[in-house]
Protein backbone atom coordinates (compact mmCIF):
# COMPACT_ATOMS: atom_id res chain seq x y z
CA UNK A 1 0.00 0.00 0.00
CA UNK A 2 1.51 3.41 -1.10
CA UNK A 3 -0.45 5.62 1.34
CA UNK A 4 -2.16 4.81 4.77
CA UNK A 5 -4.05 7.15 7.31
CA UNK A 6 -6.27 6.36 10.04
CA UNK A 7 -8.53 9.69 11.32
CA UNK A 8 -11.36 9.80 14.13
CA UNK A 9 -14.26 11.78 13.48
CA UNK A 10 -15.84 14.14 16.75
CA UNK A 11 -18.60 11.47 17.60
CA UNK A 12 -15.63 9.08 17.80
CA UNK A 13 -15.91 7.09 14.98
CA UNK A 14 -12.64 5.82 13.49
CA UNK A 15 -12.25 6.36 9.31
CA UNK A 16 -9.44 4.68 7.30
CA UNK A 17 -8.27 5.65 4.38
CA UNK A 18 -5.65 3.94 2.02
CA UNK A 19 -4.08 4.54 -1.93
CA UNK A 20 -1.60 3.69 -4.14
CA UNK A 21 -2.56 0.23 -4.57
CA UNK A 22 -4.33 -1.74 -2.07
CA UNK A 23 -4.16 -5.38 -1.66
CA UNK A 24 -6.49 -7.09 1.84
CA UNK A 25 -7.63 -10.71 2.75
CA UNK A 26 -10.70 -11.21 4.48
CA UNK A 27 -10.21 -13.35 8.36
CA UNK A 28 -11.24 -16.53 8.10
CA UNK A 29 -12.26 -16.14 4.27
CA UNK A 30 -10.77 -16.93 1.11
CA UNK A 31 -11.42 -13.65 -0.16
CA UNK A 32 -8.98 -11.11 -1.62
CA UNK A 33 -9.74 -7.70 -2.70
CA UNK A 34 -7.53 -5.29 -4.46
CA UNK A 35 -7.80 -1.59 -5.75
CA UNK A 36 -6.37 1.53 -6.31
CA UNK A 37 -7.49 3.17 -3.48
CA UNK A 38 -10.23 2.22 -0.26
CA UNK A 39 -11.99 3.70 2.55
CA UNK A 40 -12.84 1.83 5.92
CA UNK A 41 -15.85 3.93 7.72
CA UNK A 42 -15.61 1.33 10.89
CA UNK A 43 -19.05 3.04 12.52
CA UNK A 44 -21.24 2.57 8.89
CA UNK A 45 -19.45 -1.24 8.60
CA UNK A 46 -18.54 0.25 4.75
CA UNK A 47 -15.93 -0.60 2.90
CA UNK A 48 -15.53 1.50 -0.27
CA UNK A 49 -13.02 0.32 -2.95
CA UNK A 50 -11.96 3.04 -5.85
CA UNK A 51 -10.09 2.09 -9.35
CA UNK A 52 -9.31 -1.08 -10.72
CA UNK A 53 -11.32 -2.86 -8.74
CA UNK A 54 -10.85 -6.88 -8.34
CA UNK A 55 -12.44 -8.97 -5.77
CA UNK A 56 -12.09 -12.80 -5.50
CA UNK A 57 -14.44 -14.92 -3.73
CA UNK A 58 -15.01 -18.94 -3.39
CA UNK A 59 -17.71 -18.34 -4.93
CA UNK A 60 -17.22 -15.51 -7.32
CA UNK A 61 -14.29 -13.18 -8.93
CA UNK A 62 -15.78 -9.39 -9.40
CA UNK A 63 -14.02 -7.00 -11.49
CA UNK A 64 -15.14 -3.26 -11.93
CA UNK A 65 -14.20 0.46 -11.46
CA UNK A 66 -15.97 1.47 -8.09
CA UNK A 67 -17.47 -0.82 -5.35
CA UNK A 68 -18.99 -1.03 -1.69
CA UNK A 69 -18.54 -3.68 0.81
CA UNK A 70 -21.02 -3.17 3.72
CA UNK A 71 -19.82 -5.90 6.22
CA UNK A 72 -22.79 -6.44 8.47
CA UNK A 73 -25.04 -7.58 5.72
CA UNK A 74 -22.53 -9.42 3.25
CA UNK A 75 -23.79 -7.18 0.60
CA UNK A 76 -21.42 -5.98 -2.56
CA UNK A 77 -22.11 -3.30 -4.69
CA UNK A 78 -20.30 -3.10 -7.64
CA UNK A 79 -20.48 -0.04 -10.51
CA UNK A 80 -18.34 0.80 -13.75
CA UNK A 81 -17.48 -2.00 -16.20
CA UNK A 82 -18.68 -5.04 -13.67
CA UNK A 83 -17.92 -8.58 -15.02
CA UNK A 84 -18.61 -10.86 -12.51
CA UNK A 85 -17.85 -14.68 -13.04
CA UNK A 86 -19.79 -17.69 -11.37
CA UNK A 87 -16.91 -19.83 -10.13
CA UNK A 88 -18.78 -22.93 -9.91
CA UNK A 89 -20.51 -22.87 -13.35
CA UNK A 90 -18.61 -20.36 -14.96
CA UNK A 91 -21.33 -18.37 -15.91
CA UNK A 92 -20.70 -14.03 -16.48
CA UNK A 93 -22.51 -11.61 -16.31
CA UNK A 94 -21.56 -8.06 -17.69
CA UNK A 95 -23.40 -4.63 -16.63
CA UNK A 96 -23.17 -1.05 -15.33
CA UNK A 97 -24.04 -2.50 -11.88
CA UNK A 98 -24.20 -5.27 -9.61
CA UNK A 99 -25.26 -6.11 -5.92
CA UNK A 100 -24.16 -9.40 -4.69
CA UNK A 101 -25.66 -10.80 -0.85
CA UNK A 102 -23.36 -14.18 -0.18
CA UNK A 103 -24.85 -16.13 2.14
CA UNK A 104 -24.15 -14.93 5.90
CA UNK A 105 -25.06 -17.42 9.03
CA UNK A 106 -28.39 -15.41 10.47
CA UNK A 107 -29.00 -13.11 7.58
CA UNK A 108 -29.47 -15.49 4.43
CA UNK A 109 -28.54 -19.44 3.84
CA UNK A 110 -28.55 -18.80 -0.44
CA UNK A 111 -26.46 -16.32 -2.25
CA UNK A 112 -28.88 -13.42 -4.41
CA UNK A 113 -27.70 -11.19 -7.08
CA UNK A 114 -29.27 -8.66 -8.88
CA UNK A 115 -28.09 -6.01 -11.84
CA UNK A 116 -30.20 -3.71 -13.57
CA UNK A 117 -29.36 -1.22 -17.00
CA UNK A 118 -29.79 -4.39 -19.16
CA UNK A 119 -26.86 -6.50 -17.88
CA UNK A 120 -26.18 -9.37 -20.19
CA UNK A 121 -25.29 -13.08 -19.01
CA UNK A 122 -23.98 -16.15 -20.71
CA UNK A 123 -25.32 -18.87 -19.19
CA UNK A 124 -22.98 -21.66 -18.54
CA UNK A 125 -23.35 -25.26 -17.70
CA UNK A 126 -21.23 -28.63 -18.07
CA UNK A 127 -22.65 -31.55 -18.83
CA UNK A 128 -22.30 -34.89 -17.28
CA UNK A 129 -19.11 -35.36 -18.39
CA UNK A 130 -17.95 -32.26 -17.05
CA UNK A 131 -17.81 -30.84 -20.83
CA UNK A 132 -18.78 -26.99 -21.00
CA UNK A 133 -21.82 -26.61 -22.82
CA UNK A 134 -22.34 -23.58 -24.99
CA UNK A 135 -23.78 -21.16 -23.12
CA UNK A 136 -27.03 -18.99 -23.51
CA UNK A 137 -26.66 -15.50 -24.06
CA UNK A 138 -29.30 -13.33 -21.94
CA UNK A 139 -29.98 -10.15 -22.15
CA UNK A 140 -32.38 -8.00 -19.98
CA UNK A 141 -33.55 -4.71 -18.60
CA UNK A 142 -33.28 -6.74 -15.01
CA UNK A 143 -31.79 -9.86 -13.43
CA UNK A 144 -31.92 -11.54 -10.12
CA UNK A 145 -30.29 -14.56 -9.47
CA UNK A 146 -31.00 -16.73 -6.56
CA UNK A 147 -28.35 -19.66 -5.77
CA UNK A 148 -26.60 -21.31 -9.37
CA UNK A 149 -29.75 -22.29 -10.67
CA UNK A 150 -32.52 -19.94 -10.29
CA UNK A 151 -32.82 -16.80 -12.66
CA UNK A 152 -35.46 -14.27 -13.07
CA UNK A 153 -35.67 -11.68 -15.86
CA UNK A 154 -37.63 -8.53 -16.61
CA UNK A 155 -37.86 -5.92 -19.57
CA UNK A 156 -37.48 -7.04 -23.20
CA UNK A 157 -35.93 -10.52 -22.50
CA UNK A 158 -33.54 -12.12 -25.22
CA UNK A 159 -32.24 -15.47 -25.03
CA UNK A 160 -29.92 -16.77 -27.96
CA UNK A 161 -27.84 -20.12 -28.82
CA UNK A 162 -26.73 -21.35 -32.05
CA UNK A 163 -29.66 -23.47 -31.97
CA UNK A 164 -32.28 -21.49 -30.06
CA UNK A 165 -33.84 -18.33 -29.43
CA UNK A 166 -36.44 -16.67 -27.53
CA UNK A 167 -38.24 -13.48 -26.88
CA UNK A 168 -40.66 -12.06 -24.01
CA UNK A 169 -41.02 -9.22 -21.74
CA UNK A 170 -39.89 -11.53 -18.74
CA UNK A 171 -38.53 -14.92 -18.14
CA UNK A 172 -38.06 -17.66 -15.36
CA UNK A 173 -35.73 -20.79 -15.62
CA UNK A 174 -35.25 -23.15 -12.36
CA UNK A 175 -32.87 -25.32 -12.89
CA UNK A 176 -33.59 -27.17 -9.73
CA UNK A 177 -36.77 -28.27 -10.92
CA UNK A 178 -36.14 -28.07 -15.00
CA UNK A 179 -38.14 -25.67 -15.64
CA UNK A 180 -38.78 -22.30 -17.69
CA UNK A 181 -41.12 -19.68 -18.25
CA UNK A 182 -41.66 -17.19 -20.78
CA UNK A 183 -44.89 -14.19 -20.78
CA UNK A 184 -45.40 -10.98 -22.24
CA UNK A 185 -45.52 -11.80 -25.77
CA UNK A 186 -43.25 -14.87 -26.03
CA UNK A 187 -41.89 -16.42 -28.97
CA UNK A 188 -39.43 -19.30 -29.08
CA UNK A 189 -37.18 -20.19 -31.90
CA UNK A 190 -35.79 -23.61 -33.17
CA UNK A 191 -32.79 -22.71 -35.65
CA UNK A 192 -32.21 -25.80 -36.58
CA UNK A 193 -29.32 -27.74 -38.10
CA UNK A 194 -27.53 -27.08 -41.30
CA UNK A 195 -25.85 -30.09 -43.33
CA UNK A 196 -23.95 -30.25 -46.76
CA UNK A 197 -26.43 -29.36 -49.29
CA UNK A 198 -29.24 -28.95 -47.11
CA UNK A 199 -30.58 -26.02 -45.42
CA UNK A 200 -31.60 -25.39 -41.68
CA UNK A 201 -35.75 -26.76 -41.37
CA UNK A 202 -35.93 -25.21 -37.68
CA UNK A 203 -39.15 -23.92 -36.24
CA UNK A 204 -40.91 -20.76 -34.79
CA UNK A 205 -43.96 -20.94 -31.55
CA UNK A 206 -46.02 -18.07 -29.95
CA UNK A 207 -48.18 -18.15 -27.03
CA UNK A 208 -49.83 -16.40 -24.43
CA UNK A 209 -47.51 -18.21 -22.46
CA UNK A 210 -44.64 -20.75 -23.13
CA UNK A 211 -42.91 -23.08 -20.85
CA UNK A 212 -39.47 -24.89 -21.07
CA UNK A 213 -38.17 -27.90 -20.24
CA UNK A 214 -34.73 -27.77 -19.30
CA UNK A 215 -32.15 -30.67 -18.77
CA UNK A 216 -28.93 -30.09 -18.14
CA UNK A 217 -29.60 -26.54 -19.09
CA UNK A 218 -30.25 -27.95 -22.66
CA UNK A 219 -34.20 -27.44 -23.82
CA UNK A 220 -36.30 -30.67 -24.26
CA UNK A 221 -39.93 -29.46 -24.59
CA UNK A 222 -41.42 -26.26 -25.53
CA UNK A 223 -45.11 -25.38 -24.50
CA UNK A 224 -47.52 -22.92 -25.41
CA UNK A 225 -50.80 -22.15 -23.53
CA UNK A 226 -53.13 -20.11 -25.27
CA UNK A 227 -53.43 -18.49 -28.80
CA UNK A 228 -50.32 -21.04 -29.62
CA UNK A 229 -48.65 -21.22 -33.49
CA UNK A 230 -46.34 -23.03 -34.82
CA UNK A 231 -44.51 -22.77 -37.66
CA UNK A 232 -42.26 -25.70 -39.15
CA UNK A 233 -40.66 -25.79 -42.75
CA UNK A 234 -43.64 -28.15 -43.93
CA UNK A 235 -46.41 -26.95 -42.07
CA UNK A 236 -48.23 -24.20 -40.19
CA UNK A 237 -50.12 -25.67 -36.41
CA UNK A 238 -52.64 -23.54 -34.60
CA UNK A 239 -54.08 -24.56 -31.40
CA UNK A 240 -55.12 -23.47 -28.13
CA UNK A 241 -51.71 -25.70 -26.51
CA UNK A 242 -49.01 -26.86 -28.56
CA UNK A 243 -46.72 -28.68 -26.84
CA UNK A 244 -42.74 -29.41 -28.91
CA UNK A 245 -40.10 -32.14 -28.04
CA UNK A 246 -36.50 -31.15 -28.86
CA UNK A 247 -33.67 -33.82 -28.59
CA UNK A 248 -31.05 -33.48 -30.30
CA UNK A 249 -31.68 -29.69 -30.69
CA UNK A 250 -34.06 -30.54 -33.28
CA UNK A 251 -37.25 -31.11 -33.28
CA UNK A 252 -38.86 -34.65 -32.95
CA UNK A 253 -42.86 -34.46 -32.07
CA UNK A 254 -45.62 -32.25 -31.77
CA UNK A 255 -48.85 -32.32 -29.73
CA UNK A 256 -51.70 -30.00 -30.14
CA UNK A 257 -55.23 -29.70 -28.67
CA UNK A 258 -57.77 -27.19 -27.53
CA UNK A 259 -61.48 -26.69 -27.39
CA UNK A 260 -62.14 -22.81 -28.09
CA UNK A 261 -59.23 -23.45 -30.89
CA UNK A 262 -58.80 -27.15 -31.80
CA UNK A 263 -55.73 -27.69 -33.76
CA UNK A 264 -55.63 -26.62 -36.80
CA UNK A 265 -52.51 -27.53 -39.15
CA UNK A 266 -51.53 -26.28 -42.96
CA UNK A 267 -48.80 -27.06 -45.32
CA UNK A 268 -48.81 -25.79 -49.19
CA UNK A 269 -51.09 -29.10 -50.35
CA UNK A 270 -53.10 -30.35 -47.07
CA UNK A 271 -54.85 -29.19 -44.24
CA UNK A 272 -55.78 -31.35 -41.03
CA UNK A 273 -58.19 -30.26 -38.41
CA UNK A 274 -59.21 -32.21 -35.02
CA UNK A 275 -59.95 -32.22 -31.45
CA UNK A 276 -56.21 -33.19 -30.74
CA UNK A 277 -53.21 -33.57 -33.00
CA UNK A 278 -49.99 -35.85 -32.59
CA UNK A 279 -47.02 -35.23 -35.15
CA UNK A 280 -44.30 -36.94 -35.72
CA UNK A 281 -40.99 -35.15 -36.89
CA UNK A 282 -37.57 -37.08 -35.99
CA UNK A 283 -34.72 -34.76 -36.85
CA UNK A 284 -37.38 -32.35 -38.29
CA UNK A 285 -38.47 -34.78 -41.13
CA UNK A 286 -42.43 -35.00 -40.94
CA UNK A 287 -43.51 -38.63 -41.32
CA UNK A 288 -46.74 -39.16 -39.78
CA UNK A 289 -49.73 -37.07 -38.51
CA UNK A 290 -52.31 -38.68 -35.85
CA UNK A 291 -55.72 -36.87 -35.41
CA UNK A 292 -58.79 -37.50 -32.67
CA UNK A 293 -61.80 -36.47 -32.56
CA UNK A 294 -63.98 -35.15 -35.39
CA UNK A 295 -61.26 -35.15 -37.52
CA UNK A 296 -61.88 -33.14 -41.24
CA UNK A 297 -58.56 -33.26 -43.57
CA UNK A 298 -58.20 -31.75 -47.70
CA UNK A 299 -55.70 -32.37 -49.93
CA UNK A 300 -54.78 -30.85 -53.38
CA UNK A 301 -54.06 -33.38 -56.34
CA UNK A 302 -52.02 -31.84 -58.27
CA UNK A 303 -50.60 -27.78 -56.93
CA UNK A 304 -49.63 -27.15 -61.28
CA UNK A 305 -53.12 -27.28 -62.60
CA UNK A 306 -55.12 -24.48 -63.06
CA UNK A 307 -58.11 -25.49 -61.65
CA UNK A 308 -58.50 -26.30 -57.84
CA UNK A 309 -58.91 -30.26 -57.27
CA UNK A 310 -59.38 -30.73 -53.59
CA UNK A 311 -60.25 -34.18 -51.65
CA UNK A 312 -61.46 -34.67 -48.31
CA UNK A 313 -61.98 -37.07 -46.02
CA UNK A 314 -63.33 -37.33 -42.34
CA UNK A 315 -63.35 -39.55 -39.25
CA UNK A 316 -63.01 -39.94 -35.62
CA UNK A 317 -59.18 -40.59 -36.13
CA UNK A 318 -57.28 -39.69 -38.98
CA UNK A 319 -53.55 -41.02 -39.65
CA UNK A 320 -51.89 -39.28 -42.64
CA UNK A 321 -48.22 -40.47 -43.52
CA UNK A 322 -45.62 -38.70 -45.22
CA UNK A 323 -42.73 -39.37 -47.58
CA UNK A 324 -39.68 -37.01 -48.64
CA UNK A 325 -39.91 -36.75 -52.19
CA UNK A 326 -36.61 -35.41 -54.06
CA UNK A 327 -37.19 -31.83 -56.04
CA UNK A 328 -34.22 -30.72 -58.36
CA UNK A 329 -35.27 -27.24 -57.99
CA UNK A 330 -35.25 -26.71 -54.19
CA UNK A 331 -32.40 -26.73 -51.73
CA UNK A 332 -33.93 -29.71 -50.07
CA UNK A 333 -36.59 -32.56 -50.32
CA UNK A 334 -40.01 -31.90 -49.58
CA UNK A 335 -42.82 -33.48 -47.63
CA UNK A 336 -45.35 -36.00 -50.01
CA UNK A 337 -48.48 -37.67 -48.26
CA UNK A 338 -48.41 -41.28 -49.29
CA UNK A 339 -51.22 -42.36 -47.21
CA UNK A 340 -54.08 -41.32 -45.33
CA UNK A 341 -56.27 -43.86 -43.09
CA UNK A 342 -59.66 -43.08 -41.55
CA UNK A 343 -61.00 -44.78 -38.82
CA UNK A 344 -64.59 -44.39 -37.30
CA UNK A 345 -67.30 -42.82 -39.06
CA UNK A 346 -65.17 -42.06 -42.09
CA UNK A 347 -66.86 -40.14 -45.20
CA UNK A 348 -64.75 -39.25 -48.69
Amino acid sequence: MGRYRETTSAAGDKITNGGGGVLAHCMGTGTTISADSFAHYGALGRLDLVGRVQIRDTAMTLDSRLASYYLREGRLEAHNNVVAVNRRNGSVLRGPNLRYLRAVAGVRDTVETYATQRPTVEYRQADSTGASLEPYIIVADRMRFKGDDRMWAGGKVTIDRSDFASRSDSMMLDQTQGIGVLVGHPSVEGKGSTTAGETAKGYRLVGTRIELALAERDVRQVKALGNGKATGADWTLTADTIDLRIANRMLQQTFAWGDSQRPHAISTLYTIQSDSMAIDSPDEVLTETRSFGKAFSTAKRDSTTSVAQTDWITGDTLTARFVQALDSTAARAHTRLRQIVSVGSAAH
